[in-house]
């Protein structure tokens, strides 16, 4: 009986270990990472809606650098700011900005051209990029 208090107490501590290195794991600065891709916004729609099971291997938790044209700017309940860019058609790509960044501006003017780098977390119906910051 005592053996399996042990394995239990040392198991307990393996377990909150991986938690605790978890929870303080580094954070990843993405305007210092390396860019999986460069694109513009038409490019990379374009590639979605050519074959979108193809783009989504590629693409997905990629870390993508788009420049496109900004086409709306807004701010959801939990402050997060999102930029979509014109993907030339139906779709466009929604660059959720990085909460954990301080940015250099969070409004961003219609018609006025871009460059984000994000992580690639799918499509829906347009092309969504999260953790963004603006690049120049």
């Amino acid at each position: 009986m005592k053996k399996l208090g042990v394995i239990v107490f040392l198991l307990l501590i393996i377990v909150f270990s991986i938690v605790w290195f978890l929870w303080n794991k580094p954070f990843k600065d993405i305007s210092l990472s390396n860019s999986f891709s460069k694109l513009s916004a038409v490019e990379l729609v374009k590639e979605f809606d050519d074959n979108e099971e193809l783009a989504t291997k590629k693409y997905l938790n990629q870390i993508v650098e788009i420049s496109g044209t900004v086409s709306a700017t807004e701010t959801n309940d939990a402050g997060v700011t999102s930029v979509t860019l014109d993907g030339g058609g139906m779709s466009g790509i929604i660059c959720e900005l990085d909460t954990k960044t301080t940015h250099k501006r969070l409004s961003f003017a219609a018609g006025e051209i871009v460059q984000m780098k994000g992580i690639c977390t799918g499509k829906l119906m347009d092309i969504v990029l999260s953790r963004c910051v603006e690049i120049k």
